[in-house]
């Protein structure tokens, strides 16, 4: 899944992807490494970042909305997954692109958390598939703030459980995927845990959704005072991490959420060799 911040201030390449052109020119760049996910996100999410209205997330969304509606960039193969906490924004979306030309799939990446009845009536009403992720907010309002919700312990295991009895209970497990949604309220030494302890808490028996790409804790293990170098190692590891998860778990259904394909293809050349 390749990402695309579509918005002015994200922590690794605001600003970058915020036009129409160089959101195309990204699109291709994507494809051109055989990418068929894509994740458009229109707010930043950062806890150094202030909240934005759904109106302004809206403004941001709607010219690319208009261009993917247009069927000239993305085909019925591809899969648009849109970042986004808030409701209403994705019922936007979903009612925007309803008998448009774009004919693909469509995810609904949801880093809140939170489970409630908007969320199955909007299963009721459209098509989707949705991403459950771990963060410990109370309300979607809170999603901004996760950082101010770091509790002393962290078990996946049980969080990802309950969660698959009551989307199991509503009858929409098939179309639910889990994401332990790193850097969310956690502490640096709780994702450093998570990352070392993966074979304990990620099953087979649920699809994923795992992104580290250009994360703030990798790239706080880097000595390094540019930015640029930073990302630079943190992506490194990530590739190295990539390359362990093929060994270790060949079998299991995970989609890696990522800004640079490259860092997937020199994975699966160490993987292959």
């Amino acid at each position: 899944m390749g990402v695309i911040n579509i918005t002015p201030n994200s922590f690794s390449d605001g600003g970058e992807f915020n036009h129409v052109e160089s959101f195309k020119k990204q699109i291709q760049y994507l494809k051109s490494y055989g990418l068929k996910i894509f994740d458009l996100g229109a707010e930043s999410t950062a806890p150094f970042n202030e909240a934005i209205s759904n109106q302004v997330e809206l403004e941001r969304l709607v010219p690319f909305l208009e261009l993917i509606k247009s069927g000239d960039i993305f085909s019925s193969s591809d899969t648009l997954s849109f970042d986004t906490y808030k409701i209403e924004t994705m019922r936007f979306i979903l009612e925007s692109l309803k008998g448009s030309s774009f004919k693909g799939d469509i995810i609904w990446n949801d880093v809140s958390g939170v489970i409630d009845s908007a969320l199955f009536d909007l299963m009721d009403e459209y098509s989707f598939t949705y991403v459950y992720s771990h963060n410990l907010v109370p309300s979607r309002d809170e999603t901004s703030h996760h950082m101010n919700y770091v509790s002393e312990k962290i078990d996946l295991v049980s969080y990802f459980s309950e969660a698959h009895a009551i989307f199991s209970q509503a009858g929409v497990m098939n179309r639910v995927i889990f994401d332990p949604c790193f850097g969310f309220a956690k502490s640096k030494e709780q994702n450093y845990q998570l990352l070392t302890s993966i074979d304990k808490w990620c099953s087979d028996k649920y699809r994923w959704l795992i992104g580290i790409s250009r994360k703030s804790f990798l790239q706080a293990l880097s000595q390094e005072e540019e930015k640029s170098q930073r990302i630079m190692h943190s992506e490194l590891i990530h590739s190295h991490l990539l390359r362990q998860w093929m060994d270790e778990f060949p079998n299991y259904d995970i989609t890696i959420r990522l800004h640079d394909p490259r860092v997937f293809q020199t994975a699966v050349r160490g993987y292959l060799s």
